[in-house]
């Protein structure tokens, strides 16, 4: 191929061959598929309550939760039951949702832009990781673009996948009603209709509360609290920190761009932005919950270079990305050293760190927190051991970073021999003991 005919291909735009939408499928799949079997072990401590949940709707139990809806603990359940470990369901979940979001952009906007996407820290990270979040974003995003593409009823299932999957979803609400109009409304609710029924059933009220992140939002009292307004704004300067990457920072130039050329995609998706920071103003924000801003930035990329010069920037964003989405969350790490240890021994189990977990059945169960023995600062190795009898534990696993507000237990936690316990194994920063 001459280099005439080379920059011909990659600037002009004509409609893209169907088969590179399945090209794209394999290439997320076999991407975050292999990322998500590097790490075996957890990497998300709230995905242990998720498991928890999925169980118990087997039960009846768990159906209404003020922070979370029933759609993921759905899935959850019914995929525990294809592959016979909760843990595996929800990777699973997590690469599908990154597949997903590849192949929507891939058809609604560009397969290369598509690429982009994918090769981007927040998908790479969070489509290897167990959990609500990336698969959430992808269905609201698939939602705007399936509305804006007027296809309204399945714009309206979209979002309200989206919604059962996480509240926040609703946050998209705005942008695919006004474009699906009553037929994408019908749809959502036909969607959302296990949230509403559960709540006719089970007698409660239908609405989240969000009164803990509220709370978490306004940080810690004592003080004068600011006013609604100026907290708003305060909020926005937080959540802005977690959007300074420069892949962002290009992409939201692009969606810029793409808006000031009247591209309906990018109107369309800078508003729903924009509403799901104003969300995020109100209560808090981290990594997670800025996720599907930080996806939408991501798309802006189609309209910041010309439309087949995109592949070149999918080396530039892997090499920057790769390294950062192979980080694990050092609790993971400690806590995985101790899964080993502790394998084959039978529990109960109590811990000072909520990321350990149990496995029983495929199912991941939360320890007893070593908190409900005494508060830290009152806390002694025989209020421990007294506690651990009553309530009937037989193994302990203290890790030595939350255990530093609590002196009485320094020396148990250091591994040290102390009158009732007796030492199992040790590692960095954590010890396992038996319950004498």
């Amino acid at each position: 191929m001459s280099w005439a005919r080379l920059v011909h291909f990659l600037r002009v735009e004509r409609s893209e061959a169907r088969w590179l939408d399945l090209l794209v499928a394999l290439v997320a799949c076999l991407v975050l598929g292999w990322l998500a079997a590097s790490v075996p072990h957890a990497r998300f401590v709230d995905f242990v309550s998720f498991s928890q949940r999925a169980e118990g709707l087997r039960s009846g139990e768990f159906w209404m939760h003020p922070l979370y809806p029933v759609g993921y603990p759905l899935l959850l359940s019914g995929l525990k039951e294809v592959f016979g470990d909760v843990l595996v369901a929800g990777r699973v979940l997590s690469v599908a949702a990154g597949v997903g979001l590849s192949v929507a952009l891939s058809r609604w906007i560009s397969p290369w832009l598509a690429l982009v996407v994918l090769v981007q820290v927040p998908v790479l990270t969070y489509g290897a990781t167990e959990g609500t979040d990336l698969l959430a974003a992808a269905l609201a995003i698939s939602a705007v673009l399936a509305g804006v593409s007027k296809r309204s009823w399945l714009a309206g299932a979209l979002l309200g996948g989206a919604c059962l999957c996480r509240y926040t979803g609703i946050a998209a609400a705005p942008v695919v009603l006004w474009l699906a109009g009553w037929r994408g409304l019908a749809s959502f609710a036909l969607v959302t209709s296990p949230h509403w029924v559960g709540a006719v059933v089970l007698d409660v009220s239908p609405w989240p509360d969000q009164g803990l992140n509220m709370q978490i939002g306004r940080g810690p009292g004592g003080g004068p609290q600011p006013g609604r307004v100026e907290r708003f704004f305060v909020g926005l300067w937080q959540v802005s920190h977690h959007l300074k990457t420069w892949p962002a920072l290009m992409g939201l130039v692009g969606l810029v761009v793409g808006a000031w050329r009247r591209d309906l995609r990018a109107v369309w998706l800078l508003v729903y932005g924009l509403l799901h920071c104003a969300g995020l103003a109100l209560a808090f924000a981290n990594p997670r919950l800025a996720l599907p801003v930080l996806l939408v930035m991501g798309c802006g990329w189609y309209w910041l270079l010309p439309r087949r010069w995109l592949v070149l920037a999918v080396p530039v964003l892997l090499w920057w990305g790769w390294p950062k989405a192979r980080n694990v969350p050092g609790d993971a790490v400690l806590v995985a050293e101790v899964q080993q240890a502790a394998q084959g021994l039978e529990g109960p189990y109590a811990s000072s760190t909520a990321w350990f977990y149990s496995e029983q059945g495929g199912w991941l169960r939360s320890p007893w927190m070593i908190w409900e023995a005494a508060e830290p600062g009152l806390m002694t190795p025989e209020k421990l051991h007294a506690w651990c009898k009553q309530v009937g534990i037989r193994m302990v696993v203290l890790d030595r970073a939350r255990t530093r507000r609590a002196p009485g237990i320094q020396g148990l936690a250091m591994g040290r021999k102390t009158p009732g316990f007796e030492l199992v194994a040790k590692g960095k920063g954590w010890v396992l003991l038996r319950v004498e």
